[in-house]
């Protein structure tokens, strides 16, 4: 088991090397992205309903019916295997189209992308580039490489519940010692978490039957 001293180490190091391992023009890139998603949603906000516009992405889930749910599957799977934002996005609009039940296709969907990460990582295609020696000569990263790599079943957990990127989590764990078994499952012990997303987007889904039901008695 990790510490209490060894898991604060391990997340400040996360944190320092998520801010500071892009060079100047990826970084200068990722918060002119930031800015124009800030100022498209305020643009959203005022001058659209939103509400409307959930509701329409919503139908056109729905309209596949039982195979909205394998839509959900596919674009959880999109978001965690690729480096794509969006992923909490999925996640409330499934709570808003289909409620709990959503929480399985978002399970399979989320498995299936950090196996895939897995499986991409230590491809011979991509230890071709030796992607871990080349982490490896961040000193934050070899602390948390080390860290990882001797922890227990419970520390992987921990670093899954994290408030940091799916994506970002699975590869630098695919790039460590870790078996696949112990990487998958405290995959799936972790993702129970998904939960608070769903019910976010559930509760909006309430919310706007309340408030139709309201109008319409009136």
């Amino acid at each position: 088991f990790f510490s209490i001293q060894q898991l604060a180490k391990l997340s400040w190091s996360i944190n320092v090397m998520t801010k500071c391992s892009w060079p100047p023009p990826v970084s200068i890139l990722r918060h002119v992205l930031f800015v124009a998603v800030v100022i498209g949603l305020i643009l959203l906000l005022t001058f659209t309903d939103t509400f409307s516009v959930v509701k329409g992405i919503t139908r056109w889930i729905q309209g596949f019916g039982k195979l909205g749910l394998l839509l959900v599957a596919a674009l959880v799977f999109v978001t965690t295997f690729v480096p794509l934002p969006g992923y909490a996005v999925v996640l409330l609009f499934s709570g808003y189209s289909y409620g709990y039940i959503s929480f399985i296709p978002v399970f399979v969907g989320a498995m299936s992308g950090a196996a895939g990460v897995l499986f991409m990582a230590r491809s011979p295609c991509v230890q071709h580039f030796d992607l871990q020696s080349r982490l490896n000569k961040h000193r934050r990263a070899r602390q948390i490489h080390h860290i990882v790599s001797k922890g227990s079943l419970w520390a992987l957990w921990l670093l899954r519940l994290a408030p940091y990127s799916f994506w970002f989590v699975s590869i630098f764990l695919s790039l460590t010692e870790i078996g696949p078994t112990r990487y998958l499952l405290a995959t799936a012990l972790s993702l129970p978490k998904v939960f608070i997303h769903i019910s976010v987007g559930q509760s909006l889904q309430a919310a706007d039957q309340a408030l139709e039901s309201g109008s319409t008695s009136v």
